[in-house]
């Protein structure tokens, strides 16, 4: 997969997860959901991406945990 494809999943990814955080109440899937996150924004750290504007803003980050 080219970098823009692996970049464009990802922010897909992120949103699916953040979206899910929200209507999520159960334990063991809420903290499958937020591993996952953290495992594609720390990906994405590595990789130097830059989060597209507003994907995060839904999910509220500040909100996760």
């Amino acid at each position: 997969m080219t970098n823009s494809t692996d970049q464009f999943i990802h922010d897909q990814n992120v949103k699916n997860y953040s979206a899910r955080l929200l209507t999520t109440d159960g334990g063991a899937q809420r903290a499958t959901l937020l591993t996952l996150l953290a495992e594609e924004l720390t990906n994405a750290r590595l990789k130097g991406w830059r989060l597209a504007p507003g994907l995060l803003e839904a999910g509220r980050p500040d909100a996760l945990d």
